[in-house]
């Protein structure tokens, strides 16, 4: 190869990393078994009417009256966004590429900021009763993971390691999402939970452990430069 030719093919592979994030190998177990278990959970019952009736997440979005229905589908779209961002920023040559890093950082987002908007429509509800009493509890939960999504972006790091915080904000939200429904289910006597909803519900809190470990390892960018080069 001539030495243009090299220079070249050297400019083209610092362009790719540049448009590219790199993850470190902890936690990638977890946060793949837990983002294929969000996902799958969306075509598993979640709940069981005693009439025999069962419920599906992918059906439930035309339920009237429900209250997670505008976002349902992006707690679940998680999984697959965080599967391909982990995986292709793990395993594959340069690190998750433009395109699935930015899909996933938009979800991520819009799930944070959405459902505090659905908790407080909620609230603001002529309706009253238990629903009511644990959307406010939720609430209170959620102050905090928005708090720490917006100084996540003031943070001096890594844009990769604001990444991993902003998945299991995200997951932390799809968790508490899920932990409000289970309750509500548990509280209705006329229904009871199914699989779906205990392995939606464990799939975020793995996505959640696993982003947990991962998050510490990545430190300065020079570091994913240097693994880069190797």
């Amino acid at each position: 190869m001539s030495r243009n030719a090299q220079e070249i093919e050297t400019q083209r592979q610092k362009r790719i990393t540049e448009e590219r994030i790199p993850l470190p190998k902890r936690g990638i177990v977890l946060t793949t078994l837990g983002s294929i278990a969000l996902l799958v959970s969306f075509f598993l019952p979640s709940a069981g009417y005693h009439n025999g009736e069962i419920l599906y997440p992918y059906r439930a979005i035309f339920l009237e009256g429900y209250w997670f229905r505008p976002i349902l589908p992006f707690l679940y779209a998680l999984g697959l966004s965080a599967f391909l961002f982990k995986t292709t920023g793990r395993f594959g040559r340069f690190g998750a590429p433009l395109t699935i890093w930015a899909v996933h950082l938009v979800l991520a987002s819009l799930i944070v900021l959405a459902d505090g908007v659905v908790l407080m429509t909620v609230l603001l509800s002529p309706k009253q009763g238990f629903g009511t009493s644990m959307a406010a509890l939720a609430l209170l939960c959620w102050l905090p993971v928005f708090v720490q999504f917006v100084f996540t972006w003031f943070r001096k790091k890594p844009f990769a390691w604001k990444l991993i915080r902003l998945t299991w904000l995200a997951a932390t939200v799809c968790a508490l999402a899920f932990a409000v429904q289970l309750l509500n289910v548990l509280y209705d006597k006329t229904i009871y939970p199914m699989l779906g909803l205990y392995l939606a519900l464990g799939g975020s809190i793995a996505l959640i452990w696993g982003s947990l470990q991962a998050e510490p390892q990545i430190t300065h960018k020079e570091r994913f430069l240097g693994m880069l080069s190797n």
